[in-house]
């Protein structure tokens, strides 16, 4: 299942790009993690990461790998191991001295239980996860405000 959302950030594209491929700063704007560390010494394509992730009452541990990596229009991930897979992507125009951010998530269902959720929920779990892309955009752009290290 895939789902999608954009915003529009007042900041230019290299700033937003360093913010959002900043691992540490995820917390900030990403729903559910709670903490978020590199396990590679270096953010490139094929880098690794960890975030712990806590959607409910328990948390967990996610290894993310980063599928692309292009400066400064394009961030692409996919979970290496957890409790679920997934995969997704941020893609950045920018717009004058603004940045369009596009963020996109792949979800499928990874047992008899989630296809069948998705066959008879599929629309409400889609519109689920747009809200959540919106909120977590919503507040990418408060936390690139909000921060005196990104300059206006």
């Amino acid at each position: 299942m895939d789902a999608s959302a954009s915003t529009v950030i007042d900041r230019p594209i290299e700033q937003v790009f360093a913010f959002v491929t900043d691992i540490a700063r995820m917390p900030a704007w990403v729903s559910g993690v709670t903490g978020a560390r590199m396990v590679s010494g270096v953010m490139e394509q094929g880098a690794r990461f960890l975030l712990a992730y806590q959607p409910g009452r328990r948390e967990t541990e996610l290894e993310v790998a980063v599928e692309a990596y292009e400066p400064p229009s394009r961030f692409a991930f996919s979970t290496e191991r957890g409790p679920f897979a997934f995969s997704g992507r941020l893609e950045l125009v920018p717009e004058g001295t603004r940045t369009r951010v596009s963020s996109i998530i792949e979800a499928d269902p990874d047992s008899v239980s989630t296809k069948m959720a998705n066959l008879l929920l599929g629309g409400y779990i889609r519109r689920s996860m747009v809200r959540r892309l919106d909120r977590e955009l919503s507040a990418l752009r408060d936390a690139i405000a909000a921060d005196p290290n990104v300059r206006n």
